[in-house]
């Protein structure tokens, strides 16, 4: 019988991963079942701007994203 050595190399493996600082979003939503709006916004880290437009007007708006 022949006998078999195997012999294991442990490799390490190191994965950088690059946060985005910056990310877009949009959004749609509806009020009172007759009022629709759409928007959108961004995102940098984590301060977050946005616009919605519905019929009656334009809603501008912060976030903070914890």
């Amino acid at each position: 019988a022949e006998t078999v050595l195997l012999l294991y190399s442990d490799v390490q493996r190191n994965y950088y991963y690059k946060e985005t600082s910056f990310i877009p979003f949009v959004s749609a939503s509806v009020s009172h079942l007759s009022t629709f709006s759409v928007g959108g916004g961004f995102f940098y880290h984590d301060l977050g701007f946005r616009v919605e437009y519905a019929i009656d007007g334009l809603n501008l708006g912060i976030m903070y994203k914890f």
